[in-house]
C-alpha cells in the first residue's frame, strides 16, 4: 500500500497552502484520493530483509525505522543504528518512532534535527570500527 503512494485527498487539507501550491503538481487527483506521481514513487526504495543480519542498502537519503527499536535489546539497537549510519549518505536523515529514543551515545553517529519528532542527521565523519560505543539509559537531549 505504501508503495502505491495513494492518500485520501482530505489528508492534504491540513498542509499549508504554500506547500500545496509548491508541491501540488506531484500529487495526481484520483477520485477522493491523490497519488504521488510515478517519478517520485520510483525514487523510493522498498526492501524487505533482516536488518540485523543483512547488509543494508547504501547511499540513502532517509531511513525511516518507526517503532522497531523499542522491541530490541540495547546491544541490538547499537548494531542496528550503526548499520543505519553506514547506509546513509553524509547528512542523511534517520526517522524513528515517537516512543523511541536513541538509548546510546547518539553524539557519536547522529545529531538531533528535531528531537520532538525523532528526526536525526547522520554525523560525519563516521566513527572507526574500533571506537567504543557507550550505552546510557536516557537520551542525551531533553525533549522540548
Amino acid at each position: 500500500l505504501a508503495r502505491e503512494g495513494r492518500y485520501r485527498a482530505a489528508a492534504l487539507h491540513h498542509v499549508p497552502a504554500a506547500l500545496r501550491a509548491r508541491y501540488g503538481p506531484y500529487f495526481l487527483p484520483q477520485g477522493d484520493a491523490v497519488q504521488v506521481c510515478a517519478a517520485i514513487r520510483e525514487r523510493v526504495q522498498w526492501t524487505e530483509g533482516n536488518l540485523l543480519t543483512q547488509s543494508p542498502p547504501e547511499h540513502l537519503d532517509l531511513v525511516s525505522c518507526r517503532n522497531l527499536l523499542i522491541y530490541l535489546q540495547a546491544s541490538a539497537q547499537v548494531r542496528l543504528l550503526a548499520r543505519f549510519h553506514a547506509s546513509l549518505r553524509p547528512q542523511g536523515l534517520l526517522f524513528i518512532g515517537q516512543a523511541e529514543s536513541v538509548a546510546w551515545d547518539s553524539d557519536a553517529l547522529f545529531t538531533p534535527l528535531d528531537y520532538f519528532h525523532r528526526i536525526f542527521v547522520r554525523k560525519d565523519p563516521p566513527l572507526p570500527p574500533w571506537a567504543p560505543v557507550r550505552l546510557r539509559s536516557t537520551p542525551s537531549n531533553p525533549a522540548p
